[in-house]
């Protein structure tokens, strides 16, 4: 298992590299600087990086042009940060609760909307035209939003906000100490559900799991199973006539009684 020196040791090595190809000498506190502020990055998107550099740049990129070939430009950023809520909500919807590894997609869902409801009702009832132009309007927000820390950040759905509106109605003989629920963790990459687990008698989330979701410790978390798919029939089987099918089927059934 890689360690954080391992991984800046190999960031060193792609800055060295780097500077090596642009014919640029730097020092030891330059060279800081860059590890400092690629920090966050890991060597292979560092790496990929640098080979992108030496491509379209013509003098030696500073940190903030490496880190913009890695992220991509401040619109494309904000292109990607709509594709992952909008699968967020195609997957979660209006039921489940939310956690955008990205916060800064979070607070413009907030700012624009009022939460994670509210965004899902509206698309639902939103024309394809009336869905772009708020995409617009989102992508404009999600610019300003994103220049702000980009913490995890969980908006609610409609089972979790429900069963904070009922806690004070349940009994305690009815329920454990904790229940689970499930949350739809949203990234680029990877997002899935996990199940987090809620106090009974309050409905908010158990710290621990709070912790793992905040510091993006997904799989810490349970992660629900996912479907079996049956397998595909092989072509012997699609060959067969209903006749022998049956036949087939009668003949396991008399080999399972005779043994």
């Amino acid at each position: 298992m890689e360690t954080d020196r391992d991984n800046s040791i190999r960031i060193v090595a792609s800055i060295n590299a780097l500077a090596e190809f642009y014919e640029k000498s730097l020092s030891g506190i330059q060279l800081d600087f860059y590890v400092g502020a690629l920090e966050g990055f890991t060597p292979e998107q560092v790496d990929a990086a640098s080979r992108l550099a030496v491509k379209t740049l013509k003098f030696f990129p500073k940190p903030a042009e490496l880190i913009e070939l890695i992220q991509g430009s401040p619109d494309d950023q904000a292109a990607q940060a709509w594709e992952t809520l909008w699968n967020a909500y195609l997957k979660a919807g209006f039921w489940d609760s939310v956690l955008f590894q990205d916060g800064a997609i979070a607070r413009t869902v907030a700012l624009i909307f009022g939460g994670w409801i509210a965004f899902s009702e509206t698309m639902r009832a939103f024309s394809p035209e009336m869905i772009q132009a708020k995409r617009k309007e989102f992508l404009a927000t999600y610019r300003r939003e994103s220049r702000q820390p980009k913490e995890p950040m969980r908006l609610a759905g409609h089972h979790e906000v429900e069963n904070l509106n009922k806690v004070s109605t349940w009994t305690k003989d009815q329920f454990s100490d904790t229940y689970k629920q499930r949350v739809f963790i949203a990234q680029t990459s990877g997002s899935r559900f996990v199940d987090a687990h809620f106090h009974r008698n309050s409905a908010q989330m158990i710290e621990s799991d709070m912790d793992l979701l905040e510091e993006a410790r997904f799989p810490a978390l349970q992660a629900r199973p996912a479907l079996q798919l049956m397998p595909k029939p092989s072509d012997e089987a699609r060959a067969m006539k209903p006749e022998d099918v049956r036949a087939k089927v009668q003949s396991l059934i008399k080999s399972v009684k005779m043994r």
